[in-house]
């Protein structure tokens, strides 16, 4: 694998949150260790190898991301943003009241019901198939934050124990309590932030597939 052959999403979804774990590692590394490092070390090749390294790091971040990320949501929400965006949708929002009605018909032309899983399985493969609207923009950014945030409370975990040994078992930690005391506040502070943006793409996700789906394909159809 080459770093030319990845993807915007690969970049953003995997290789960020991998990097980023690499550097949480080594903020916790023995003082002697971190305080060896600079960015003398720092060669086209050991970055190369750094965005390598990431890259799959990154995938073992999302695979603990998600489970966890799925069942704090799903503990404060009743439906993911794709069900909700059609089950609030009223008056107001006259473009997508009606629009899973018509989306049905449009894949599935018969008296067999389409679950609202199904039917965003089947829009979000279509949108991105046909590379149409900004939905697979909104899929990055909210895996991308899915993963940081887990990632940036996983840190503040890991510096808090790091405390612990440093306080009761002498281990050579290069920062002081104050700040590592900081650096937790900082990386819980981070992860609430990512957590709600998180949800907020996730939204804005959700609507957008069913707006562009509307605006490129439906009205396409209905004329």
């Amino acid at each position: 694998m080459s770093a030319q052959n990845l993807s915007v999403y690969d970049s953003v979804v995997d290789v960020i949150p991998g990097v980023a774990a690499i550097i949480l590692l080594f903020s916790v590394a023995p003082s002697e260790t971190l305080g060896q490092l600079s960015t003398e070390h720092l060669t086209v090749g050991s970055g190369f190898l750094i965005v390598i390294i990431g890259y799959f790091v990154g995938h073992v971040i999302q695979a603990l991301a998600s489970p966890v990320d799925l069942k704090l949501y799903l503990r404060y929400h009743d439906d993911f943003p794709f069900e909700e965006v059609l089950r609030t949708s009223g008056e107001q929002d006259s473009v997508i009241n009606g629009f899973g009605d018509r989306a049905e018909q449009f894949f599935q032309p018969t008296d067999e019901i389409v679950s609202g899983s199904e039917l965003f399985e089947l829009v979000q493969s279509y949108l991105w198939n046909h590379d149409i609207g900004r939905s697979k923009r909104f899929q990055t950014l909210y895996t991308f934050l899915r993963s940081m945030w887990v990632l940036l409370a996983l840190g503040g975990v890991i510096h808090f124990v790091a405390i612990l040994g440093d306080v009761l078992f002498n281990y050579p930690l290069y920062w002081s309590v104050g700040e590592s005391l900081l650096i937790i506040a900082g990386l819980f502070g981070l992860s609430y932030v990512s957590y709600k943006r998180r949800i907020k793409y996730h939204r804005q996700m959700a609507r957008a597939m069913i707006l562009d789906f509307q605006s490129n394909v439906l009205s396409q159809t209905e004329d």
